[in-house]
């Protein structure tokens, strides 16, 4: 189980209006060193920075504590990509690639199924920032947990997967993508044949 106390509805506007006081400051969006953790460090356990390096690569910046106690792992210096499910990678390629691009933020909900028979509900809103010689390459996002989810004794064991629920676009300013990503379907693993 998530240790941390849980994001609220709330606190996702807290997040967001700390992002449209910084672009309120840049006239635009944001640079990511005009992030100061101090501001948010309540939230600090569930904030994440990619890095958008080539579409191929969404760069791990920064994945906070909480983040990683519900991934059992520390995505942080990783491609997030090779960390999605294969079914999933051009989902959220083509996703991130689009809030970089337009720019404009996104909000994502995922079920995640882990070996341990637990279920989590993570809430996603990421934001765009820029680097320092001005171009938009970086997105800033909280995530929400849910962790008191279970899977009963009818579902089928499972592997680590996560299915999106729900992804939408936010308007930071430069509109929104005219399309969404076709939300993934994740193909079942086949079922080995028994040997005679």
């Amino acid at each position: 189980m998530v240790d941390h106390a849980l994001p609220r509805a709330d606190q996702f506007e807290v997040f967001h209006a700390y992002w449209r006081r910084l672009a309120a400051d840049a006239g635009g969006v944001p640079s990511r060193l005009a992030f100061n953790p101090a501001e948010l460090k309540d939230l600090l356990p569930f904030i994440f920075i990619l890095e958008r390096r080539s579409a191929e690569d969404i760069y791990v910046r920064l994945a906070g504590t909480a983040i990683e106690q519900v991934l059992r792992r520390a995505p942080t210096g990783g491609n997030y990509l090779d960390m999605c499910h294969p079914d999933e990678r051009a989902f959220f390629r083509d996703a991130f690639t689009a809030m970089v691009d337009t720019p404009c933020g996104g909000f994502f909900r995922r079920e995640l199924s882990l070996t341990t028979g637990e279920k989590q509900d993570l809430r996603s809103k990421c934001l765009p920032f820029k680097d320092r010689e001005g171009h938009v390459r970086y997105l800033i996002g909280l995530t929400s947990i849910r962790a008191d989810l279970r899977l009963t004794s009818y579902d089928p064991p499972v592997m680590d997967v996560s299915k999106i629920t729900d992804f939408f676009y936010l308007d930071t300013g430069a509109g929104v993508p005219e399309s969404v990503p076709p939300m993934p379907k994740i193909k079942p693993a086949a079922t080995p044949k028994p040997t005679q």
